[in-house]
């Protein structure tokens, strides 16, 4: 900060408040007269300070002067009731005071017009509310403040030498939801570019209750009252789900600041809303303030008076819901390791049935070519050469292969279908647990079973394949050890 500040700013007060004829916005103030003596002192004491400092313009006749004309013989004589403007470009002027760009300043040398701009801010219009230009913090100046006070994002001083009464920290760190956490959770359907950021005017340190944070306060009601609905379209609408759906005003005219400890407490409804599961939270505050908001009140005003309460009991249903989602998390985790025993089992009884089956097939061709040898023993050495048995053969092996291939697909579809309905279960389970939690379930539990399935049921499709082949081409391997 300027070493000069407090010096520079107070010459610049003096100047500008030398005539009634001042303007001032938040961009620029503006201050015109006739030149006199008093003029000419003023006007010297501002740019003898103020040397390197930016945005101050003094002009007669729409001429700039400068420090150097003003103290010449006779200057005052030969410019008495000349024309004077001094007009002050406050962004400019404040960068050129402080060395840190990292916050936004305002200032306001005229007492009367910091309480009527800040009580005419609109809180959602980021076009029109230079206090939401972007996301940095807020510092304010102007002399009708008494005491300081403010919040973590924004500060209000009566001058630069008051800073240091801000908190250490400030800007503070805080629980509020950001802009992004709102826009994803409420419906915003304004026609204009609606930014919805509480922290941007939440108070809640210094002189809070004092008439010039008034105004601030309101604005904080409003988009603390703004966060807690379902959709957003102005200010004079917006839409509360709760056991009653009301679309009523987000605010009246004749809403009045609330007090800082009823801001507190709809603060801290926020913060507890979006601390987690945002949806549930907010649907239980709503059921509430659906059935107590009165018809002729505005939802700023209705949450004011019945926030004490609502908060209270939604915080009761919340532990009774979650303590029921508990019970049901214990009851899917039960129904999950049933699914899963069932899953293994079936692992199990496919590999079982593919092992009786290679059994009962493999006995089968036993038995069948034990019959065809004792049926032929008075010609033993033509009995596997003969076109008969070579076709009953192939017969036996193409019905091996048929019956490989059948009980192979019916237990690669069984398991297949069985997964895909614990797939499901898993994604129902999502409610209640996470789904790494239920991977490592299912993981743990069926690692071994589907290794060892897939392991042995390629061994006995492969003992079916050779049994098969060993069938077709019997002839030629009976052949060849004959001799």
């Amino acid at each position: 900060m300027h070493s000069n500040a407090n010096l520079i700013i107070s010459s610049v007060s003096a100047l500008l408040h030398t005539e009634v004829d001042f303007a001032e916005n938040w961009d620029r103030a503006t201050a015109k007269g006739e030149v006199d003596s008093t003029f000419i002192k003023r006007a010297k004491d501002v740019l003898g300070c103020s040397s390197g400092i930016n945005g101050i313009r003094i002009s007669i006749y729409d001429s700039p002067t400068d420090y150097a004309s003003l103290i010449e013989e006779g200057f005052l004589e030969s410019h008495a009731g000349a024309e004077w403007t001094a007009t002050i470009t406050k962004k400019t002027f404040l960068e050129s005071l402080f060395e840190s760009q990292s916050i936004n300043r305002f200032i306001f040398f005229k007492e009367d017009i910091f309480l009527e701009l800040t009580s005419s801010l609109d809180p959602f219009d980021a076009a029109k509310n230079p206090l939401l230009e972007n996301e940095n913090p807020i510092q304010i100046f102007c002399s009708k403040i008494k005491k300081p006070f403010g919040g973590p994002r924004i500060a209000f001083f009566p001058s630069i030498e008051k800073i240091d009464k801000a908190p250490k920290n400030w800007p503070q760190q805080h629980r509020l939801p950001s802009k992004d956490t709102i826009n994803s959770t409420i419906h915003i359907a304004a026609k204009f570019d609606c930014k919805i950021s509480p922290a941007s005017f939440y108070l809640d340190w210094g002189d809070t209750d004092s008439a010039e944070a008034k105004a601030i306060r309101l604005l904080s009601a409003k988009t603390l009252s703004a966060t807690l609905c379902h959709d957003f379209f102005s200010e004079d609408r917006v839409t509360l789900d709760g056991i009653k759906r009301r679309d009523i005003p987000l605010s009246n005219k004749t809403d009045s600041a609330p007090s800082t400890e009823k801001l507190e407490q709809i603060a801290e409804a926020v913060k507890w809303v979006y601390e987690e599961r945002t949806g549930t939270r907010s649907r239980l505050l709503a059921d509430r303030l659906s059935l107590d908001i009165r018809n002729h009140d505005s939802f700023t005003s209705g949450l004011t008076e019945h926030i004490s309460e609502a908060l209270q009991q939604s915080k009761s249903k919340y532990q009774f819901i979650i303590l029921e989602r508990k019970n049901d998390y214990a009851s899917e985790l039960s129904s999950l390791l049933k699914d899963l025993r069932i899953q293994a089992d079936l692992f199990s009884s496919k590999l079982r049935s593919l092992t009786s089956g290679l059994t009962r097939d493999t006995l089968a061709t036993l038995t069948l070519i034990s019959v065809t040898l004792i049926s032929r023993m008075g010609d033993n050495s033509k009995i596997f050469s003969s076109q008969t048995a070579d076709a009953l053969l192939k017969s036996l092996a193409i019905y091996i292969f048929i019956s490989a291939g059948i009980q192979g697909v019916t237990a690669y579809l069984d398991t297949k279908s069985s997964w895909k309905e614990l797939a499901y279960w898993k994604g129902v389970l999502r409610e209640h647990m996470g789904l790494e939690e239920i991977d490592t379930h299912i993981r743990t539990s069926l690692k071994f079973r589907r290794i060892s399935f897939g392991i042995i049921h390629g061994i006995l499709l492969t003992l079916y394949g050779v049994i098969g082949l060993i069938a077709w081409n019997f002839s030629l391997f009976f052949s060849i050890f004959s001799q």
